[in-house]
């Protein structure tokens, strides 16, 4: 974790903060577009998403692919508040 957007985003990883230029938070950001989705969908390396890893990461934009889908993999580990709200009410 690169600044304090991200330190918040590691407890809270829907957190809605970024900075402008931390590469962390350029690749949490491109976890939850649409590239990546398409991406993830085809299981491939779609041309739309490689631009973009390397507009974001240059000629590390293989390490860049391994951040965003460590971030991808937090993302979606993370419950939603309305999930859990419904976890608390329901009745066995």
């Amino acid at each position: 974790m690169t600044c304090k957007a991200c330190a918040r985003a590691k407890q809270e990883p829907r957190s809605p903060d970024y900075k402008t230029g931390c590469l962390s938070c350029s690749a949490r950001a491109l976890a939850t577009g649409p590239t990546y989705f398409e991406a993830q969908q085809s299981q491939s390396m779609t041309p739309p998403y490689r631009n973009a890893l390397r507009a974001i990461f240059g000629e590390r934009w293989k390490a860049g692919h391994r951040l965003v889908r460590l971030w991808a993999r937090l993302i979606s580990r993370q419950r939603s508040p309305s999930w859990e709200q419904s976890q608390r009410t329901s009745k066995p």
